[in-house]
């Protein structure tokens, strides 16, 4: 029996304590990137999400301003993942009694910059005082019922997409860790991700399953999979990684498509498309939904069933 975290896991925590908790309202509730309820009529999307020092970034490698974005961003993303977008956010911090005040206001600047990009308000919050540093970002939006996304509407037959290049966040995490100099391009955007819903909006209703790349794509592919009941094949020479991520692979004696297939923090969109819409939408084909359970993948002409990706418990 699994009497810790560290047994269970994050995604099997989930499962055990909201596996049960239904209501009448609740359309979506445990199981995709946001919940989501009927409220007068209105699909409302909320979601919630922590970074946390030590975890998801450090202040020798962020600025406060770029902590502050990336906890929008994130939040965001999940929201556009459902097809919808966000509205409000509220913002709770936890930190030590000393900590520097200059730093939290250098955090909500970064935060005020991403709302305005995409057009959420900032509406309230919380402070606590605790031993470690964290912040949480609390969001509410909405969705038009015909552009609802969920992650269980995948089908065996569907090509897999994925919105723009894999690997900067792994490939970024990886040079910080090594304390390598110079890719400033890499970490630069390791640090400042960004939600692009503009890069699937335009073809929303031809996208079967929809789902952001936040755990790693092979993770990722998996949630989607487990959610329709269905299996994967990825093909790893045909992901999109950029010429920079591919130097840091070389530098770091690493494979380029490892840091594409497993690494986080990307926060690009995996979608699967029924063959007849191809021609509808744009992105990297990368894969295919398979009636075979499981997510296999391609690489150099050989075939591996994989899972992984980040789990706050797991991985550490």
């Amino acid at each position: 029996m699994a009497k810790t975290l560290k047994d269970v896991g994050e995604f099997g925590l989930i499962k055990k304590l909201f596996s049960s908790v239904t209501s009448k309202d609740v359309v979506v509730g445990m199981g995709d990137d946001a919940a989501v309820v009927e409220v007068g009529g209105r699909l409302m999307l909320l979601s919630t999400d922590s970074l946390v020092e030590g975890v998801h970034f450090r202040f020798d490698w962020f600025s406060n301003e770029e902590i502050g974005r990336k906890a929008i961003e994130v939040n965001v993303s999940d929201l556009y993942a459902m097809g919808g977008v966000a509205k409000y956010v509220l913002v709770s911090i936890i930190a030590p009694a000393r900590f520097p005040v200059k730093r939290i206001e250098g955090m909500y600047a970064g935060m005020r910059t991403a709302c305005k990009r995409h057009g959420v308000a900032l509406v309230g919050g919380n402070v606590a005082r605790g031993k470690e540093f964290s912040l949480s970002v609390s969001v509410m939006g909405e969705v038009a019922k015909k552009d609802l996304k969920l992650r269980s509407a995948a089908k065996p037959g569907d090509f897999i997409f994925v919105s723009d290049q894999l690997g900067y966040g792994a490939a970024g995490l990886a040079l910080y860790q090594k304390k390598i100099s110079g890719f400033s391009a890499v970490k630069k955007r390791y640090r400042n991700p960004v939600a692009q819903f503009s890069n699937i909006s335009g073809f929303l209703r031809s996208i079967n399953a929809l789902q952001d790349v936040t755990d790693g794509l092979v993770a990722d592919v998996g949630h989607i999979c487990d959610a329709s009941k269905v299996g994967a094949v990825l093909f790893a020479d045909n992901l999109p990684i950029d010429d920079a991520v591919r130097g840091v692979a070389r530098k770091l004696r690493d494979d380029a498509a490892r840091y594409a297939l497993f690494g986080g923090d990307d926060l690009v969109f995996v979608y699967t498309v029924a063959e007849k819409d191809i021609s509808k939408v744009k992105g990297y084909l990368i894969g295919e939904i398979t009636a075979k359970k499981g997510v296999r993948v391609y690489h150099r002409g050989k075939e591996k069933l994989v899972k992984g990706g980040f789990d706050h418990f797991l991985s550490r």
